[in-house]
């Protein structure tokens, strides 16, 4: 049986670190707290094997990977300020799903006048990927609900495996590799952010200082047998037989997928895990492996993923965003919504904003 699991949290300005443990991990802790310190060089293995760095290649700065469909001015002004405020040690790419378009990314550029401005205003940023590309990929995925009644597409209810596929273009035109970057932040285009965007993505910080963890998650972290979400169709029919044979009912996680980070080794263990035909409902895969699979070297030592919540006090609480208010307002109130918040210097975060 699996020990029953502890969280302790550390504070410091702007986040809390939740560091989840059981029973054994006090051990790998003791090794990190160890790798700190003068050790004899008899030892078999990196006395840091614990940090990312340890016989890895050296990484800078962040890889920013925001999904969007056909943003309009207000989304493109939110995607030109989040640029702005993380400066050069921040690189942006656009994924765009082109598999409900049922077409090609040249003819999807030509048509659409929002990928139109987005190549012009951030050139050579934008990249496609379809349901096709995302079969051939993966095991699996060609068996699991796409949704269709609802009009969606595989990404849509799979975003890391679209994500994956997404990166793999990104090599294939650039040459880089998502591990040279020190991790990678995926943002959905309907989030609005009205402090700096530094407050919560420090892209200088260190690979392996202490305030870096494996994943970041929007504060919204529930199980899911504990929240009743066991009975939603998403959670419920979403899930394939060799996820569940890893991860029973009592293992598994939800999170918001709006905003996430990832390590550049958790990113690695999620692949892994999709790579060997595990597939999950999005918001529960990557939560669920989070909290229940651990970081291994080539030495067999392991630890699990450290796991940190971004900030509550970041978001917007005034009730605007809630369902059903959120579906209720123009484009131009949501608008005036934020801006108000940037005049007042209030870091918000906001979501869905559907304009």
């Amino acid at each position: 049986r699996r020990a029953r699991r502890k969280d302790y949290t550390v504070g410091y300005p702007g986040y809390t670190k939740a560091i989840i443990m059981g029973g054994a991990e006090w051990g790998a802790l003791s090794l990190l707290l160890l790798a700190a310190a003068p050790v004899a060089s008899v030892r078999e293995y990196p006395t840091n094997y614990l940090s990312p760095e340890a016989n890895r290649s050296k990484c800078s700065g962040s890889l920013v990977v925001i999904r969007t469909m056909d943003p309009g001015e207000f989304r493109l002004q939110r995607f030109q300020k989040l640029k702005d405020d993380l400066g050069p040690d921040a690189t942006l790419i656009f994924s765009v799903d082109i598999s409900s378009q049922n077409t090609t990314s040249m003819e999807v550029s030509e048509a659409n006048r929002g990928i139109q401005e987005l190549n012009r205003r951030f050139r050579d940023s934008v990249y496609f990927f379809n349901d096709k590309e995302m079969i051939s990929k993966f095991k699996g995925l060609e068996d699991m609900p796409a949704f269709e009644d609802m009009g969606k597409s595989l990404a849509w209810a799979y975003h890391f495996e679209g994500f994956s596929v997404l990166l793999d273009h990104y090599k294939q035109r650039t040459g880089k590799t998502y591990d040279e970057y020190c991790g990678i932040w995926f943002v959905e285009d309907d989030l609005g952010f009205s402090g700096d965007w530094k407050e919560i993505m420090d892209v200088n910080m260190p690979e392996d200082d202490w305030k870096k963890a494996d994943f970041y998650s929007i504060n919204s972290l529930r199980q899911i047998n504990k929240t009743g979400l066991e009975t939603v169709r998403f959670y419920n029919q979403a899930r394939n037989e060799a996820f569940i044979n890893k991860f029973d009912d009592e293992s598994l996680w939800a999170d918001d997928s709006y905003l996430m980070y990832f390590s550049r080794d958790f990113f690695a263990k999620c692949e892994e895990n999709a790579m060997e035909g595990r597939h999950a409902w999005s918001e529960m895969f990557v939560a669920t492996v989070a909290h229940n699979d651990k970081l291994r070297d080539e030495y067999g030592n392991e630890r699990d993923f450290l796991v940190k919540q971004i900030n509550g006090g970041f978001k917007d609480t005034e009730g605007y965003f809630a369902f059903p208010q959120r579906f209720k307002h123009t484009q131009e109130e949501i608008q005036q919504h934020y801006e108000e918040y940037l005049v007042a210097g209030k870091s918000r975060l906001m979501h869905p904003m559907k304009n």
